[in-house]
């Protein structure tokens, strides 16, 4: 589009934020989705990998077979089917979107051409930044916090374990003091 745009009514500037702002929702429902899927489909791998220790990490004393677990991993199933076909869904309409968004704009711009100037006129609405790479850029900061998981866990139980040792030791030593307390004699 045109690098200089002359400023524009407010009524006409909130018409462009509006269609910026339907063009961003679909642009993060799309992010949002990339991420959820990858999240569902990592816990259903996981889950696929080793199920008894799924179970048994996440469920305590339920096994593969019990309610919870079932209920867990038929909604990942169909979390990650959804997220699919909605994924599917959105970049069909996105192109859509972004027309609608185009037609605004030059809608706009023949408006505001054909007008007296006024005053009262606000800066043409900045343009939206660039989609391109944000969702393989989102979904590469996903996948890390994926794989960083395990070590943060471990990290945390580590720190845990370290903290009930200390705790341990303490009462230890409390313990041991009452043992060995003597108390004084009392004066008849």
């Amino acid at each position: 589009m045109a690098l200089s745009r002359p400023d524009i009514p407010k009524k006409l500037a909130a018409r462009i934020r509006g269609a910026q702002a339907r063009v961003q929702e679909m642009r993060d429902t799309l992010v949002h989705c990339h991420k959820r899927r990858l999240q569902a489909q990592a816990e259903l791998d996981l889950f696929h990998l080793n199920p008894e220790a799924y179970a048994a990490a996440r469920y305590g004393n339920h096994g593969v077979d019990s309610y919870p677990v079932k209920t867990r991993t038929t909604r990942l199933v169909e979390d990650v089917d959804y997220r699919s076909r909605r994924i599917i869904e959105i970049e069909r309409d996105l192109p859509g979107v972004l027309e609608a968004l185009a037609t605004v704009e030059a809608d706009v711009l023949v408006e505001v051409q054909a007008m007296r100037p006024t005053t009262g006129r606000v800066p043409w609405p900045k343009s939206l930044p660039p989609f391109e790479g944000r969702i393989t850029r989102g979904l590469n900061n996903q996948q890390r916090n994926i794989d960083a998981e395990p070590a943060r866990v471990a990290a945390h139980r580590a720190r845990l374990h370290a903290q009930s040792a200390r705790e341990m030791a303490k009462l230890d030593e409390l313990s041991w003091t009452c043992r060995t307390f003597v108390p004084p004699q009392v004066l008849l």
